[in-house]
């Protein structure tokens, strides 16, 4: 939805993001709050090691 093939403007893309966004609903933005604070539990758990479950890359 955020690149669709007819995307030529800038402002176009942001218009895409904004509605993106908005569509966001409130019970999404609830799991992904207790799946920071969950993980961010286990990481000093860990004594703030990587949580396994994360694949980083440098």
């Amino acid at each position: 939805k955020l690149f669709p093939p007819d995307l030529t403007t800038i402002e176009q893309l942001k218009d895409n993001i904004r509605q993106e966004i908005q569509e966001i609903t409130q019970e999404t933005c609830e799991n992904v709050m207790k799946n920071v604070f969950e993980r961010a539990r286990i990481c000093r758990a860990a004594r703030e090691s990587h949580l396994a479950d994360v694949i980083f890359h440098t």
